[in-house]
């Protein structure tokens, strides 16, 4: 297939199968009898009272113990991926304006590494799905950026051709040990012989589908 030099592809595929809330004991009331424990051992008639406290009014309250407020749950996302989801689903304007800016793309895949570096689920998830990636090139591919998130994994190829890297994408999508629930990608041309594509993708089948921007999180 033979593409004009400013030929640019940009596709979007879905594909299934391949607060903070604090604890915080009830307010005491201001005034409440003192309670009672069992009776003294050496007096079995005579029950004692447990501590209580005295307000400013004169009235007594119980003794409460406040507990502590919980700590946030951690999130379910790295800080770079989170700017790419809205809604549960990949945003599909977000991804487009970061696959098509060269800018974008290169600061979205650095902070995909520094994400990675601390934690070992995004580094495993990277290596796992790097494998299959190259299972499917052929000589006439080579993967340039490649990192991943908790739910996301961003990445670029280089190629002769764009119809190089749309055979490499559908030996990927076949590979049912590495599925991806969602796949954009966008290729466009360097020079003649030379093509760059950019793809995001999602691994976690709760973020598979696309959505409209919203809020950046």
């Amino acid at each position: 297939m033979k593409l004009h030099p400013a030929f640019v592809v940009l596709t979007a595929t879905f594909l299934v199968g391949c607060s903070d809330k604090q604890s915080q004991s009830p307010a005491p009331s201001s005034q409440v009898p003192a309670a009672q424990v069992a009776p003294d051992s050496n007096n079995p008639t005579q029950a004692t009272s447990a501590p209580v406290s005295t307000d400013s009014a004169g009235g007594t309250n119980s003794a409460v113990v406040n507990a502590s407020p919980s700590a946030p749950p951690p999130s379910a996302y790295l800080p770079a991926e989170s700017k790419l989801l809205a809604d549960g689903g990949l945003a599909t304007e977000r991804a487009v304006a970061l696959l098509q800016s060269d800018k974008q793309f290169q600061q979205a895949a650095r902070a995909f590494d520094q994400g990675a570096a601390n934690s070992p689920e995004a580094h495993d998830l990277a290596a796992h799905y790097k494998a299959a990636i190259a299972r499917g090139l052929s000589n006439k591919e080579a993967l340039r950026d490649f990192s991943c998130g908790l739910s996301l994994c961003i990445g670029s190829m280089r190629t002769k051709s764009a119809d190089d890297y749309t055979a490499w994408s559908e030996r990927f999508a076949k590979d049912t040990g590495a599925p991806t629930y969602s796949f954009m990608e966008m290729t466009k041309k360097l020079s003649e012989g030379e093509y760059e594509s950019r793809f995001v993708f999602s691994t976690d089948p709760g973020a598979n589908s696309m959505t409209a921007p919203g809020k950046a999180r």
